[in-house]
């Protein structure tokens, strides 16, 4: 199969997204379920722009980056933020509600710290360690594929 039959067939199963496991929080006493679908290529190219690593004062005076920005190159937790509309739902009786920027401004300030923290790591996962993954996976079933054909 050659890039463009690559192409067309992705392009079939477009309904077929990428998103994180169900991540449950709490909000006025009740339990609701975040999901996060892959964002576009651009939508999270822009939010990683636009969320450049974050800074703090040391006790030595210094400015540091906070370590997991520096790795990744922007703000981890920002960029969290920044899709939460656009790619971001909340499981309701087994449906999916799209919430506003202004509603998922709210819900962020609402979540725990622990449980942005694990908003955003599942969002940064989909993003950077599951396509990452998903590489690795490609390159070891392409392999096998040429094996196949050389023997």
């Amino acid at each position: 199969m050659g890039i463009k039959e690559d192409l067309a067939a992705a392009k079939a199963h477009v309904s077929d997204r990428v998103k994180t496991p169900a991540i449950p929080c709490v909000v006025n006493g009740v339990v609701h379920e975040l999901v996060f679908y892959r964002a576009e290529p651009e939508q999270w190219s822009l939010a990683t722009s636009i969320n450049p690593p974050r800074q703090y004062e040391g006790p030595d005076g210094e400015h540091h980056f906070v370590a997991l920005d520096r790795r990744n190159g922007y703000n981890v937790a920002g960029v969290a933020r920044a899709i939460s509309a656009a790619c971001g739902r909340v499981l309701q009786d087994g449906e999916e509600v799209e919430l506003s920027a202004e509603e998922w401004a709210d819900l962020w300030r609402l979540l725990p710290p622990s449980t942005a923290r694990t908003v955003e790591a599942n969002v940064w996962s989909l993003h950077e360690h599951d396509t990452e993954q998903e590489i690795a996976r490609a390159k070891k079933a392409s392999q096998r594929r040429s094996r196949k054909k050389s023997s």
